[in-house]
């Protein structure tokens, strides 16, 4: 059985800081997650969104190379979430999820007085609470960096508010570049031992346009909100971070080495492959679509998503 956890009231100033980082597959998440959670008051925790499946019922591996069960830190998570790692009902967890955390539930979740939802989100929100303030508990850090992307779960964290202090960075990649990566590029995935590639076109604009508009979305409520384009970031990423530090209310962060960025052991408990390299990461912009990609398809995904990529740009 769960533990059912009753919110608790919590300040604005004492609520943990979750900065949850917005977009479409592809978008260069990880990199952006690993390079805000290197920064002072800040822990990078990836995909939170996967944790109950990736994690829990899954035990794949964390961003630390250990098994996730076997991971001191989120050991140390769970104990003071739960009580320990069996303290939580993962079964639950993923059926409260299926039912909430979609983006056709978003108008849903949006509206306070939605009745059709109300009692899962609630249930749901329950569980994802103390987990938040663990993470902050057991890291130390101000700053939780959630770079999980989905929409929907966006709009549940927003639900979770004033009980953390959450603020929303929309990372935008050009369309071009991620119709590229999904359609025509693959990737294995250590943690999973799957490959990662084989969306079709059509699927990816439809994503890339409705993720980052239900993203984009968040700025009609009162939770801080910056968007910032991943090819911005890789072109001056101290001025991207010190964006970001503005945003969550940080110090200005020291101006990363010219080598990139040293992370050091992270424990992002899913991402891209990246979040299990060591050592210096450099930044740089992946521009391979420009020479690959068809121009065909170019055409097609420029077409098809050029108002959104036009607002990318500002």
């Amino acid at each position: 059985m769960g533990v059912r956890v009753e919110p608790q009231p919590v300040s604005r100033e004492t609520a943990p800081k979750v900065l949850f980082i917005g977009g479409y597959a592809r978008s260069g998440s990880t990199i952006v997650d690993r390079a805000i959670g290197a920064m002072e008051g800040c822990v990078s925790a990836g995909e939170i969104r996967f944790i109950w499946r990736r994690g829990f019922a899954e035990d794949q591996a964390c961003g630390c190379g250990e098994a996730f069960g076997a991971c001191p830190f989120w050991r140390a998570v769970a104990d003071v979430a739960w009580g320990g790692m069996r303290g939580i009902d993962v079964h639950e967890a993923l059926r409260l999820q299926d039912a909430v955390d979609r983006w056709w539930r978003i108008p849903q979740i949006g509206l306070r007085s939605a009745p059709g939802v109300r009692r899962e989100l609630e249930a749901y929100t329950a569980i994802l609470r103390p987990l938040y303030r663990a993470i902050a508990k057991v890291s130390g850090a101000r700053v939780i960096v959630d770079s999980s992307k989905d929409a929907s779960h966006g709009w549940v964290l927003q639900r979770l508010v004033p009980s953390i202090d959450l603020s929303v960075l929309h990372l935008i990649r050009d369309s071009r570049a991620v119709a590229y990566s999904l359609c025509e590029r693959k990737k294995f995935d250590p943690a999973s031992g799957q490959v990662w590639g084989g969306h079709g076109l059509a699927r990816t604009i439809a994503g890339w346009t409705a993720t980052n508009a239900l993203v984009q979305a968040l700025r009609s409520t009162s939770v801080p909100y910056l968007r910032l384009a991943y090819e911005d970031f890789c072109s001056n990423p101290d001025r991207a971070l010190a964006r970001t530090a503005v945003l969550v209310g940080e110090p200005l962060p020291a101006p990363l080495a010219p080598e990139g960025i040293d992370a050091g052991i992270q424990h992002q408990v899913a991402g891209n492959p990246v979040r299990f390299v060591r050592g210096s990461i450099a930044i740089r912009r992946d521009d391979e679509w420009r020479r690959s990609m068809s121009a065909t398809g170019r055409r097609v995904v420029t077409a098809a998503t050029w108002p959104m990529l036009r607002s990318g740009r500002q």
